[in-house]
């Protein structure tokens, strides 16, 4: 694969917007692993300095501190000159508790919309837009297959869904030669426990300090969990694979929230039994995603079993402590 991307890019250089978060680090470091020089643009509202300290090390990174909606952007892209920009950067404010639609409407719009202006003034080869398919869709029947209709469950969906068209527009008019993932649960190293996404992260803290972890819901809710280093590994075959759509990343398969339970807490080595709280607002029952164009067209798959990646999260989080 190394060799495959290198070669197939004009120049083996990439930005990654929100390159200092949770995913987009996963992703750096694959690239950084691969060979390419990495620019990451960050404004650090939710990324870590510190998850780019492997890649610095051993790698061709850049960091520059930036908003993506900053009218900087263009000329610190050209610059760098890339061939392929994957594009992470947004807000998110869903289940966290805050509530910013401005904020996030502007961020995830205008700001998308300056980096694909960015792309064009350097004649990238390819754009990948990562965003999430649990945000993008409102499941009717399961699985949700890649040419589903998106009806947005949350702000930040209504805004991805924007964005697919706005991406689709460009493609057809300007000829930006794009791909677009939209993700199920991720869940891995890296991952804060805020919000129902850091689900995993903080039933495992729970575990690992020896409390009951809270289970919203009696327990019966399916995820469909994918690991955040396949996460990168499909970002990774974008660059060069699948152009002009969307696919979903997933690994197909449902798993209940006390299922995750009962393998974590045989990971940590914990008896302690999860206590249920009443359902949140508007979570959804069941979640599934159908990820064979992803499969078809990129080569992929979900190569981490969820004991794996179960595991490597619960190490992750021992050798913080």
């Amino acid at each position: 694969m190394v060799q495959i991307l290198a070669e197939a890019l004009e120049r083996p250089r990439a930005v990654v917007t929100g390159g200092a978060g949770f995913i987009g680090s996963a992703l750096v470091d694959r690239l950084v692993d691969d060979g390419l020089a990495v620019l990451v643009l960050d404004d650090l509202s939710a990324g870590q300095l510190d998850y780019l300290a492997g890649a610095r090390r051993y790698g061709d990174l850049q960091f520059h501190q930036l908003d993506v909606r900053d009218e900087l952007l263009a000329a610190v892209v050209a610059r760098f000159n890339p061939s392929v920009i994957f594009h992470l950067a947004a807000r998110d404010y869903t289940n966290l508790g805050r509530c910013d639609p401005v904020v996030e409407a502007d961020v995830n719009l205008r700001g998308t919309v300056n980096v694909i202006t960015a792309s064009h003034d350097v004649g990238v080869e390819r754009f990948v837009y990562l965003t999430s398919a649990v945000e993008l869709f409102t499941p009717g029947k399961l699985p949700v297959g890649p040419r589903a209709i998106p009806r947005p469950r949350s702000s930040a969906g209504v805004t991805a869904a924007a964005v697919l068209g706005y991406l689709a527009y460009e493609h057809r008019t300007h000829g930006l030669d794009y791909v677009a993932l939209g993700t199920s649960a991720v869940y891995g190293p890296r991952q804060l426990a805020l919000g129902a996404d850091g689900f995993v992260v903080r039933i495992a803290e729970s575990l690992i300090a020896d409390r009951r972890p809270e289970i919203a819901g009696d327990g019966s809710q399916t995820r469909d969990l994918v690991f955040v280093e396949d996460v990168a590994d499909a970002a990774v075959r974008a660059a060069t694979k699948g152009g002009g759509r969307y696919h979903h990343i997933a690994s197909g398969t449902e798993t209940r929230t006390t299922e995750i339970v009962r393998r974590l807490a045989r990971i940590v080595g914990s008896r302690r039994t999860p206590e249920f709280s009443d359902a949140a607002v508007g979570e959804m029952p069941r979640s599934c995603f159908n990820a064979a164009t992803a499969r078809r067209l990129l080569g992929w798959e979900p190569f981490t079993t969820l004991e794996d990646g179960l595991r490597t999260t619960v190490d992750w989080l021992r050798d913080r402590r």
